[in-house]
Order: C-alpha cells, then sequence, then structure tokens
C-alpha cells in the first residue's frame, strides 16, 4: 500500500471520529475535559438522561444522514484494506500475519494522532482562554479573523485576501454558488461588511442586505461567532446539495416556501385588519426573514405573559419592512432549511416560485397533467381564512420535477417537550411513520434512561440528589407555593408521582411541503399551552426546599425547619396530567379551619383542539355556576396559581361573607316591617311594639358569623 493510500485510512478514520462527535456536541453530549470522574458522576448521568429524549427521528442530529454516512466510511475502510490484502499481500508467505501487522501499525499511528489531536484541542483552548483575559484588541482581532479562516477551510470554501483601501483587507471565501466577502479594518480592529454573492447568474437577483446585514452583526460580537458558524453552514450545505444532487436548486427551493409564508401572511393581515396577535396565536404565524439564522422561519406562539408585553403597533411595521427585533426572541420560531433525505422528493421547477395556487393565473391543462392539489383535511381549518389554501403537489408520473434525496425540515426555536403521542401524531402528520423510517424501537422501546413529561418540564429546578452515608441525615421535601398579595392563604403545589407521561423533545420536524406547517404549528400549540399550565404550577420561582431533620434516639419526633409555614394556612394542591396536551386535574385541598369537615374542590382544565381552555369546578357544595367565570380566567392569563386564587377569592375571602350577612340582615328586616304591618291591621286590632323589642327581635335574627361558614358550603 502506498503513502496515500495508507492516508486515506487515517483520514476516513477522522471523519468517522468527527461524525460522531459532532453528533455527540447536537445531543449535548461534549463534556469538558475531566467530566465523568467519581466526583461528576452524578451529573453526567443527570446530561445523559436528558439526552435520552432527544435520540430519535425528531432530535438534533439528522439520524437518516447519520445512518448513511457511518457505513459509507466503514466500507471505504474495509475496501482499502481488501485491496492491500488481495493485491499487496498475494503470494507472500505470512500474508495474514502481514495484514494482521499492518492494521495493528494504523491502530498505533491513529492513537497518536488522536493524541495530537487533543493536544491542538487544548492548545486551542488555552489560546482562547488567554484571549479572553487579553486586553489587547489587535491580538484577539487576529485571533477572529484566523478562526474565520479555518472555518472556511473546514468547509471546503477557496480563501482569497485582498486589500483595498489603506489599512481594509477583504478576506473572500468562494465556494461553487456562495462567495463571501468580509471587509475588515486592520487598524481600527473591526468588522466593516460582510457581503453574500452568488457565482452564478440564476442567482443574482437573490441578493438580500438582510442577510449581509446579520453576517456583519453576528461576526463583529465575537459572542454570536457560533450563530455565524451556523449560517455558514447552512449556506454551504444548500450549495452542496445543490451541486450534487442535481438538478434541484436548494436556494430556489427556500425561495419559494419564502414566497408562500409571506403571501400567507399578507391574506390572514388583510382579513383580520392587522391583527399581528391574532396571526401569531390563531393563523399561520409571523413570516420572519433573516432573524439569527438565514433564511425564513415562522414566529408561530408565545405565553400570554410575554404576549402582553409586546407593543403590536409598533412590530407591525417591524414586520412590513422585514427588520430585526429584539421582541421576536421571545416568540417560540420555527427555521426553515433543508437536510438529506433516504426517500426521494419531487420539487417545483425553476418557472414557477410558489407552492400555493393562484386560480386566476393558473393554466388548469398544466395543472391537471403536472399536479395534485391539496386535500381539505379535516385537521387543517384555516380558522382566519374565508376559503381554505390550496397547495400545490407535483406528480411523480411528470417529466417537468426535479427528484433528489432532499426534504424540506423546520428546526424549533427553542426545543419543544411533547408527550409520544404527540411525537407519533407529528410523525404520521409529517409523513415520517409513512415512509417507514421512524425510527420505532426510539418510541417503542421504553428507554431507562428517558425522562417523563412531567419531568422534563422540571428539569432542572430539583437540585441533584446527594446521597449521604449517615442514617440521621435530613430529609427533603420538594414542594411549589405560591401567595398572592390579596390572599390568606399559600398554595402548596405537590408532584403526583404516579404521572409518568412517556415524552421526547422535538428538536426539527421533517416535512415535504408547506401545507403540513400549519398543521404541525397547531398540534405544538396545544402541547406548548399544556406546558406553560403545568410549568405555571411547577417553575424555579415557586420552588422551595423543606429540610426536615431526623429524630435522634432522645427525640420523639421529626423536627421540621424553622422556617416552616403554619399548615392551617396552606391550600394543599395536587396536579395530575390528562392524557397530555388535553387537560390537567387539580384536586385543591382546603384546611379545616376553613371549613370543618374538610372538603376537597375538584379543577379540571380542558385544552380543546382550538387552542382554547375550559374549566370545571366540583366540590365545595355547587359552584358550578363559577365555570364560566373561571374559564374567562384561564384564558386571560393561561396561569393556574391565578386562577385557583381566583376561585378561593370567590369563595373564602371575609368580604363575601360580610355581604352575604349583610344582604341576609336586610331580608330579615323586610320580612319583619311586613309581619309587622300585617299584625296591625289584623282583625282591626292595632298592636303596638316598642323600640327595644324591635331591638330584640333584629338581634335575634343577625346570623352568627360560624353558622355562616358553614353556609358557604351551599354557595352558588
Amino acid at each position: 500500500m502506498t503513502e496515500s493510500e495508507a492516508k486515506s485510512i487515517h483520514t476516513l478514520i477522522r471523519e468517522l471520529q468527527s461524525i460522531i462527535k459532532n453528533s455527540q456536541e447536537q445531543w449535548g453530549l461534549n463534556f469538558p475535559k475531566g467530566q465523568g470522574d467519581k466526583g461528576d458522576k452524578s451529573d453526567k448521568s443527570q446530561t445523559n438522561i436528558a439526552i435520552a429524549n432527544a435520540v430519535h427521528t425528531f432530535g438534533p442530529v439528522n439520524l437518516n444522514e447519520l445512518f448513511e454516512e457511518i457505513p459509507q466510511k466503514i466500507t471505504l475502510m474495509r475496501e482499502i484494506i481488501t485491496q492491500f490484502k488481495n493485491n499487496m499481500l498475494t503470494g507472500i508467505q505470512g500474508s495474514e500475519q502481514s495484514l494482521s501487522n499492518y492494521i495493528n501499525q494504523l491502530k498505533k499511528e491513529t492513537e497518536r494522532l488522536d493524541s495530537l489531536a487533543e493536544l491542538k484541542d487544548s492548545i486551542k483552548t488555552c489560546k482562547s482562554l488567554a484571549l479572553d483575559a487579553c486586553h489587547d484588541n489587535s491580538t484577539a482581532f487576529k485571533f477572529i479573523i484566523q478562526q474565520i479562516e479555518s472555518l472556511g477551510k473546514q468547509l471546503g470554501l477557496l480563501i482569497y485576501h485582498d486589500t483595498g483601501e489603506p489599512g481594509e483587507t477583504v478576506l473572500t471565501m468562494s465556494g461553487a454558488i456562495i462567495v463571501l466577502d468580509i471587509k475588515y479594518d486592520e487598524i481600527l480592529n473591526r468588522i466593516i461588511k460582510v457581503v453574500v454573492s452568488y457565482a452564478t447568474d440564476a442567482r443574482q437577483n437573490d441578493k438580500d442586505d438582510r442577510v449581509n446585514n446579520l453576517l456583519t452583526q453576528q461576526l463583529s460580537d465575537f459572542k454570536q461567532f457560533n450563530l455565524f458558524k451556523k449560517n455558514l453552514e447552512t449556506l454551504k450545505t444548500l450549495e452542496t446539495m445543490s451541486k450534487l444532487i442535481q438538478p434541484v436548486d436548494c436556494f430556489h427551493c427556500i425561495k419559494c416556501i419564502s414566497n408562500d409564508i409571506k403571501t400567507i401572511y399578507e391574506k390572514e393581515f388583510a382579513i383580520t385588519n392587522g391583527d399581528v396577535q391574532k396571526i401569531l396565536t390563531e393563523g399561520h404565524g409571523i413570516p420572519l426573514f433573516n432573524v439569527d439564522r438565514v433564511g425564513p422561519s415562522i414566529a408561530y406562539w408565545a405565553p400570554k405573559h410575554q404576549i402582553m408585553e409586546i407593543d403590536w403597533k409598533f412590530i407591525k411595521d417591524i414586520i412590513i419592512q422585514g427588520e430585526m427585533h429584539e421582541s421576536f426572541r421571545s416568540l417560540h420560531r420555527m427555521w426553515i432549511s433543508m437536510e438529506k433525505s433516504r426517500t426521494p422528493h419531487l420539487f417545483l421547477p425553476p418557472g414557477r416560485n410558489q407552492y400555493l395556487l393562484n386560480d386566476e393565473l393558473e393554466n388548469e391543462i398544466e395543472l391537471m397533467e403536472n399536479y395534485y392539489i391539496s386535500p381539505e383535511l379535516p385537521e387543517v381549518q384555516f380558522s382566519l381564512l374565508q376559503a381554505p389554501l390550496k397547495f400545490l403537489h407535483p406528480k411523480e408520473d411528470s417529466t417537468i420535477f426535479a427528484s433528489a434525496l432532499i426534504e424540506f425540515v423546520v428546526w424549533l426555536d427553542p426545543p419543544v417537550y411533547v408527550s409520544d403521542n404527540v411525537a407519533r401524531h407529528i410523525g404520521s402528520y409529517a409523513g415520517i411513520v409513512n415512509r417507514g423510517y421512524f425510527v420505532s424501537s426510539a418510541f417503542q422501546k421504553k428507554d431507562p434512561q428517558t425522562l417523563s413529561l412531567e419531568q422534563l418540564l422540571i428539569e432542572g429546578i430539583i437540585p441533584p440528589i446527594k446521597h449521604s452515608s449517615t442514617s440521621r441525615a435530613p430529609k427533603i421535601i420538594h414542594q411549589w407555593e405560591k401567595k398572592f398579595d390579596d390572599s390568606l392563604y399559600l398554595q402548596v403545589f405537590n408532584l403526583d408521582s404516579k404521572c409518568n407521561t412517556k415524552a421526547r423533545r422535538i428538536d426539527r420536524i421533517p416535512f415535504s411541503n408547506l401545507f403540513q406547517v400549519y398543521g404541525l404549528i397547531k398540534i405544538l400549540r396545544q402541547q406548548l399551552l399544556f406546558n406553560k399550565l403545568y410549568q405555571s404550577c411547577f417553575n424555579s420561582s415557586t420552588y422551595k426546599q423543606i429540610t426536615i431533620t431526623r429524630p435522634s434516639k432522645h427525640d420523639h419526633a421529626e423536627k421540621i425547619s424553622p422556617d416552616a409555614e403554619d399548615a392551617e394556612a396552606k391550600i394543599q394542591i395536587k396536579v395530575q396530567t390528562v392524557n397530555s396536551p388535553t387537560g390537567l386535574s387539580l384536586d385543591i385541598q382546603l384546611p379545616p379551619k376553613i371549613i370543618s369537615p374538610q372538603i376537597t374542590i375538584h379543577l379540571s382544565v380542558t385544552i380543546l383542539h382550538e387552542d382554547s381552555l375550559l374549566c370545571y369546578a366540583t366540590g365545595f357544595g355547587d359552584i358550578s355556576n363559577l365555570n364560566e367565570e373561571l374559564t374567562r380566567v384561564l384564558q386571560t392569563y393561561q396561569d393556574i396559581p391565578m386562577l385557583i386564587n381566583h376561585l378561593l377569592n370567590s369563595l373564602l375571602k371575609p368580604q363575601n361573607v360580610e355581604e352575604i350577612k349583610i344582604e341576609e340582615t336586610k331580608l330579615e328586616e323586610t320580612k319583619l316591617e311586613e309581619t309587622k304591618f300585617e299584625e296591625m291591621n289584623i282583625d282591626g286590632i292595632n298592636i303596638d311594639l316598642n323600640l327595644d323589642e324591635i331591638e330584640e327581635i333584629e338581634s335575634n335574627m343577625m346570623i352568627d358569623e360560624n353558622i355562616m361558614n358553614s353556609y358557604i358550603v351551599s354557595f352558588n
């Protein structure tokens, strides 16, 4: 075997290691050096458990590409070794031993290369730390330029340097389609401008200043270098797929999607009279272009408290102008891109720029020959639009379409925790299950390291358990407490250990046509609303850890920490998930001092498919008349503690008792006057009652406060 052939194996091994390392980093498994020692095992275990929920088709790693690349690398290595065995060792005595020696030599050389690679990474880390502590801007800026060059070379871009005006240099990174010109000032140590252009004439009209401004901003702030890296990798990936999997033009495909989401927004904007907030929560979402990530994205949901903090009149103009605003980052967004697929898909020809059907301009014969029209699926009801949207689907037997192993994908920012049932629903709707690679093992087999949905939603709140060797170690109780200024009572929320909903973390969802996106948005909105309600009970701001000291042999009972609240002032609330994400059940246990005997209120929160809420309250007498009011409060605030506080105030606040006493007194006084009038006129005989007698009667008719507490049980 020649030296170049030997290097080929080393190259393949390093590429294979790089693939695995990149996947680990995307899953969050890039542990710092030294982690995993005896003292850090619990932390590493916690990380592994969280990652288990993301290793599936909708996780951050494209498993289809991973399943394809790893076997390819291994196959190539086997072919090289087989070729060496057959061509170089044929007829040589002891050829098997020679092959074994060669393989051992490869292993040793690989180990040396690994050691060098680890040393190289350590040097980079030391250099980075030194630059952080260095106040010499010139040195730090030179390091940034080196990092940019290194990134370009890793992506296979050609690097050129050109000098312009005094002190200014242009760093050009060129690919087959994209060209990146980075102008920087070596004297002032700053990035002046980043310009993205295209090497092909067909793409010249796709230049966008918003892309240039985004990359300039990210490169000017080294803290955002990772975002710049991701965006450059995205552009390079689109270029690579367009080049290798011809004749599909991925840049054109993304432009088609961008045109569609912009057109849909304009339709909904007109119908709602510019109600952007309604479009965000009920429509197809707000289209955003080149916000943090290059390309189109959709803002599709936000909690009510965040929505109320945004100036929508101002945001409306920002969206029309296509500019960036900081409030966009508080919204749940999905970013649209493309990736490799295991099954072929058809894409629109260059002459068509939208998947949306325009009835007025379409050639009916051409449509019938080449396209299907998207079916009106019952789960996709475009509630804000008067007429359903129609999307084009290329026919497989048509000759005008390009086919490739590529598909669209939406990346969720932030990722969304969903139940297994919802994950299956997403997979079915996006066509993943039907295409046969929905990684069934990840969903059908119960992984002992996976967390439940309830655990995922409170992940990071409860500190890791520290085991103690002493039998008298304090007992820790985890609970969540919330108290409102207008309430006398402390709400205490308790986790239900029986609630163990299987769950997954959704980072990305592949799809084939834009009409699927709205259906995915509706599914995600319902899960997010459920998650928000659950986290309104269990969150870091309401979390409290209570320590109970174990009794010694001289003690007779456990000693509770001195800061424990008086149990008489606590409302105990047990939260249960009901077929997530369709509902929550809350058992509200009132303390004995409020009512005797103790009574539980059952509060059921139902989440409908239309992204609305209903509330049903039972117990504590007949309180069904409060359901409509409670539903209104829940829909307005999307907050369980606030809902319970409103319920308790309606039933328990002293003002209500006084009002009832006043009403009862007025009623008795009225009856007394009527009785007096009747007695004075019976058989023509007038009966005189002196003032002392009237006061005595009124005093007897007054309702005792203790009696009122019993009366509230039947309050309606």
